[in-house]
């Protein structure tokens, strides 16, 4: 788990956009200008033409939602871990190793197939809803739906595979009906 303390688990479920941006005011007013940008390699949130580290700015959130002081040890860990914080709320968190893995992290503003490309893609299928499910239940969380989803998302994208612009509704709907797993 990326969260150190139970307390800020709970917390953080009920994070919402406006507790970011006030995160990042305290990083760009108490750290941007002592934070080498090159120091988070990985993984980069870019908002209003500005890049944050996602790990200092969940720790930066915390301390927002606390209201209480940045603490380093607050979050460990990183990946997906912290970047789904980000990612449910539409903040754009992408990978700098694997520029063509960060369609599924983007919001269509910044990256939109062209225009002559006819729809196409698929809907996963059972054995990609059971190999999403087993890779969260690894890493003993609780498994939402919407997890799942997100998951299968990663796991379909990283194997170059397209999916249909209605796949979430379809998937959705098999979850409600019992047809999910």
């Amino acid at each position: 788990m990326a969260v150190v303390s139970e307390q800020d688990r709970t917390i953080l479920q009920n994070i919402s956009n406006k507790t970011v941006e006030k995160a990042m005011e305290l990083f760009d007013q108490k750290f941007r200008k002592d934070f080498e940008e090159t120091r988070w390699k990985k993984y980069t949130l870019l908002h209003n033409g500005q890049s944050y580290p996602p790990k200092d700015l969940l720790r930066c959130v915390i301390a927002v939602m606390n209201n209480s002081l940045y603490e380093r040890n607050s979050v460990k860990g990183g990946g997906d871990s912290i970047n789904k914080y980000f990612i449910k709320l539409g903040f754009d968190v992408v990978d700098s190793e694997k520029p063509s893995a960060n369609m599924s992290k983007t919001k269509p503003s910044v990256w939109q197939e062209p225009a002559s490309t006819p729809p196409a893609g698929e809907i996963p299928t059972r054995k990609d809803i059971e190999v999403a499910y087993r890779m969260i239940a690894r890493l003993g969380q609780e498994v939402s739906m919407d997890d799942v989803l997100d998951q299968i998302e990663k796991n379909v994208i990283k194997e170059g595979r397209l999916l249909k612009d209605n796949w979430r509704v379809v998937m959705e709907e098999k979850f409600k009906s019992g047809q999910g797993i």
